[in-house]
């Protein structure tokens, strides 16, 4: 597993900010030792064990923002859930999923440390779409995940048909770590149009799955699909994570 090294004239950085995007752009460096730790609104997730996930190959040329911090298209497999029955409550407020892709190495980095891969839960209000979080939760390598395994399986197919591929059944409870203690600041899309607003929730422990299956990923896009850290500027890091004594 290796991380391309970006140059700050090939990147988002240009003169100490950014050059395309606003001052809340995502994913961040998270610094443990820069973070607010409180009491934050209780996460329930309400996804049901069995989901129909449409697997689509999404490509945006070269000539667009240059989101990944190179000069190269953007690509992806995105994960759509058509169905409405999969929600999240965030204390008091209800969203609903509706897509899930995956990042590899990871976007978010934890004190410089970057994870073999993470995966993006993409979610909306349900009284106010335009709404946005999304739930980012890590992987490494360790027991096996057979629902990963199952959908990663289809990328290659999916990419190089340019078909969409239905998988059935899968256990959205499993996309998240049974630990709910998370990492949450206001940022923006990783992709494509990289708008801002959006209210991220990064999960601190990390899910397993076999190495075979994360090297999988990683082999399907070997150009890797992760957009460079930006700067937090006056952004806070908000954390229920216990504090290390």
């Amino acid at each position: 597993m290796s991380q391309e090294t970006v140059s700050e004239q090939d990147g988002s950085i240009e003169a100490g900010r950014p050059r395309r995007w606003g001052f809340e752009q995502s994913p961040v460096n998270i610094r443990t030792d820069l973070l607010t730790h409180r009491r934050l609104p209780r996460l329930e997730f309400a996804y049901g064990n069995s989901a129909k996930i449409e697997l689509e190959y999404v490509r945006h040329p070269a000539d667009e923002p240059p989101g990944l911090g190179v000069h190269r298209p953007e690509e992806n497999v995105a994960g759509h859930i058509r169905s409405h029955d999969h929600h999240l409550r965030v204390g008091d407020a209800d969203y609903v999923l509706s897509e899930v892709h995956w990042h590899t190495p990871s976007e978010h980095l934890i004190d410089g440390r970057t994870f073999w891969a993470e995966h993006h839960l993409k979610h909306h209000r349900v009284d106010d779409p335009g709404d946005a979080l999304v739930v980012a939760v890590f992987w490494e390598a360790g027991e096996d995940h057979p629902d990963l395994q199952r959908l990663v399986r289809e990328f290659p197919r999916c990419r190089d048909n340019a078909e969409i591929i239905t998988v059935d059944s899968v256990d959205l409870t499993r996309l998240v770590p049974t630990e709910r203690a998370s990492y949450r600041y206001r940022g923006s899309l990783t992709t494509a149009p990289y708008s801002e607003g959006v209210s991220w929730i990064v999960m601190a422990s990390p899910l397993t799955a076999r190495a075979a299956t994360l090297a999988e990923l990683e082999t399907d896009f070997p150009g890797g699909t992760a957009r460079s850290a930006h700067p937090l500027y006056r952004r806070t890091i908000e954390t229920d994570v216990p504090r290390v004594r």
